[in-house]
């Protein structure tokens, strides 16, 4: 049974909903004591992953000046020496390097001895670090061919046949000594590695890397969603990625799971998680290397299930209780009819040459059943087609097989290197392909082994009885209800999940109201401007910056005078910002649909916000729109408009405002703003009463009776 963990108190809930309601509780389940112990815990961890940033940065930055090296090549050289030293532990225990049966053939025979034991010497990086500059070159060509792409535990990192990138004796040395300067020996390894993923963020400025990269805001919530456990006898959940890129989701995943070992006071079986519980598999043989070092760097393992290969045409045959995925869309060239395999039947069992119908269906095969899985798919055609009956096959079988239970639309532009708009699929197996679908494969009458079609028979009962449709803001990490459809209507619409098609428009109708009441659109009534981000890889344009510079999480209902982040003018010049002036009002439409504020000092914002004021003042009060904007719902206008959570500068224009007389405008903003009188009046009586608690339980207050 799946459990909850509370993150202050470690109290552990078996239904979601009971740690529900004890997060949502008013008062702390932990002492001030305790929370101030948090904080400071926390912020000397964010100390230790700044200081390994800082040397991180330090020798990329070495390897730019004094190899040329940059971007890929230059963050692949500094894992082969990071990892040498994370290794280093490990040598002569779980790694039996000295042992291993090497081929020295190439030495002459009165040089092997002396050979091997300087190569095993220097394997060991504080005898590296000792070692003299001018030897250094040659003695990692050695090390590389003769040893770590030998060994089988190193050989999947430090592939044959390649080798370091450095060319200069002392771009070695200067990288090895601020190696040496790390102590990880007292290093949480998943600091390690949240520093290093920081670093790998920061280097993906092309689709080299930036095509496998997952954000962690949503590895971090698609962890979240399947909810992994650890056992009292420290095994875990199993979870697979069929196209582990760089090895973002196990690590996440892993992450997850120590945590909540910490939390439970379990010790881990790293045997057991190493041989059994984490399983990745990548095509591309870069990436591979990449993933192989990142699992290592991350938690101080090397972990014996990551092989490379090709997850459609050689089925992985294992089976998982959970599985995430962020699998490629475009992949080109895939023909079923050429893949070859005895599970073809039962792995793919839906012909079809598409990467996504493909992968949908190895990933229901390749899950236990009741095993979770969470998967980043296109939110394009592969969904809503209702002419292609493949792909309206796919998503039955999907809906036979499993019981969907969410779909979560992600922000456009979440992922940097591709335009295409994506979700994520939250579903459980509850049973097997063969269980629901019969296939009869029709053959030529003039030649048998020709087939000329297929018909799909599938069983009458759904394991999806309902399917919840919620947009997604990452950086505020909140889910918002888009619609919630049962299964038949779904069905009945040629199992369509393109949520739009099952929203209800609101409709105003003006009959409703009296005559000094009108409803305009936004854009009959007012003028409004879209922000813009001024681009993140060039510092100068916020370094030192003073114009104030206002994003979505900052919109908080009232008049705001200044903002986390500024520009300066030259970012101003050269992007599409916008100033606002002094009383503009700002509203999200995306992300977080509906967020307000008022400008008390002119400022720009990003491209998430429209700065509006009204065009007639003798109309319409831009503090009315104020409240009216910030008082009504509008995200299942963003929903039924775009499908996708957001609202364009087009269907913002199409919002309609209710528009009472002037006069009723001013009763209605007294009103309003008593209310967030009484609010503010409120909100401080509850700070005021919760400190007395405080001081009460910790006994610093003086009870009268």
């Amino acid at each position: 049974m799946a459990e909850y963990v509370c993150d202050l108190c470690k109290k552990i809930f078996n239904q979601k909903i009971d740690f529900t309601r004890h997060k949502n509780k008013k008062s702390p389940c932990i002492s001030l004591n305790e929370m101030q112990q948090l904080a400071q815990t926390k912020e000397e961890k964010s100390d230790i992953k700044s200081q390994l940033i800082s040397v991180f940065k330090n020798c990329l930055n070495i390897l730019r000046d004094n190899e040329g090296l940059t971007g890929e090549k230059a963050l692949r050289n500094l894992s082969y020496l990071l990892i040498l030293k994370l290794l280093e532990p490990h040598l002569g225990t779980e790694i039996n390097i000295d042992e291993y049966e090497y081929d020295f053939s190439h030495i002459e025979d009165n040089a092997i001895d002396k050979h091997k034991k300087k190569l095993l010497s220097i394997v060991r990086f504080s005898n590296l670090s000792k070692e003299k500059e001018d030897n250094i070159p040659t003695n990692m060509k050695y090390l590389w061919s003769d040893i770590l792409s030998v060994h089988p535990i190193t050989k999947n990192i430090f592939l044959k046949d390649k080798t370091f990138d450095i060319q200069h004796k002392n771009t070695y040395t200067k990288l090895i000594t601020k190696l040496v300067s790390l102590n990880i020996s007292n290093t949480d390894y998943d600091i390690l590695g949240n520093a290093y993923e920081e670093v790998i963020q920061d280097i993906m400025t092309g689709k080299v890397l930036g095509q496998f990269f997952t954000q962690p805001l949503i590895k971090k919530m698609m962890v979240k969603l399947i909810n992994p456990q650890i056992h009292l006898d420290g095994k875990i959940d199993s979870c697979g990625d069929p196209t582990m890129g760089t090895g973002g989701f196990l690590i996440t995943y892993l992450q997850y799971i120590l945590e909540q070992a910490k939390t439970k006071n379990i010790t881990p079986d790293w045997n057991f998680i190493k041989t059994e519980g984490l399983y990745g598999k990548e095509l591309e043989p870069d990436t591979y290397q990449l993933a192989v070092s990142n699992m290592l760097i991350s938690s101080g393992h090397m972990f014996e299930q990551l092989e490379r290969g090709d997850s459609i045409r050689k089925p992985i045959e294992r089976k998982f209780d959970n599985i995430l995925a962020n699998p490629p869309f475009g992949i080109k060239g895939l023909k079923y009819d050429d893949f070859e395999s005895p599970l073809k039947s039962e792995y793919i069992p839906i012909k079809s040459d598409n990467a996504v119908s493909l992968f949908i269906q190895a990933i229901i095969y390749m899950l236990k059943i009741n095993g979770k899985c969470a998967v980043v798919l296109p939110d394009g055609q592969d969904l809503f087609s209702k002419s292609n009956t493949t792909l309206i096959a796919i998503r039955e079988y999907l809906m036979k097989t499993c019981d969907l239970k969410e779909i979560i639309y992600l922000p456009s532009g979440i992922f940097t290197y591709t335009s295409i708009k994506t979700c994520v699929f939250y579903f459980i197996k509850k049973k097997e392909g063969t269980e629901v679908l019969d296939t009869k494969i029709k053959l030529s009458k003039t030649n048998k082994a020709k087939e000329t079609g297929r018909d799909y028979k599938f069983t009458k009962t759904h394991q999806t009885t309902k399917v919840k449709f919620y947009d997604f803001n990452p950086y505020e990490d909140i889910k918002n209800l888009l619609v919630e459809v049962p299964i038949e209507k779904i069905a009945s619409n040629s199992y369509v999940l393109n949520y739009a098609e099952y929203m209800k428009e609101e409709e105003y109708n003006e009959e409703e109201y009296s005559d000094d009441i009108e409803v305009k659109t936004l854009e009959e009534v007012c003028t409004f401007n879209i922000g813009g981000t001024p681009s993140r890889s060039n510092e100068d344009y916020y370094k030192n910056g003073t114009n104030l510079w206002i994003s979505v999480r900052e919109l908080n209902g009232g008049i705001i005078n200044d903002t986390t982040e500024k520009i300066t003018d030259e970012a101003v010049k050269n992007s599409s910002v916008k100033l606002f002036d002094v009383g503009t009002i700002l509203f999200s439409f995306k992300l977080s649909i509906g967020k307000t504020g008022i400008v008390g000092t002119p400022m720009y914002s990003n491209e998430a916000i429209a700065g509006i004021n009204t065009k007639n003042k003798n109309i319409l009060l831009n503090k009315y729109l104020y409240y009216y904007l910030r008082i009504n719902d509008f995200k299942q206008k963003g929903a039924g408009i775009l499908g996708q959570g957001s609202l364009n500068k087009q269907s913002l224009a199409k919002l309609k405002i209710i528009i009472p007389s002037i006069e009723k405008q001013k009763e209605i903003i007294n009103k309003m703003e008593q209310i967030d009188n009484d609010n503010k009046n409120l909100e401080e009586q509850i700070k005021q009463n919760t400190k007395k608690a405080k001081d009460i339980i910790l006994g610093l207050a003086k009870i009268n009776d």
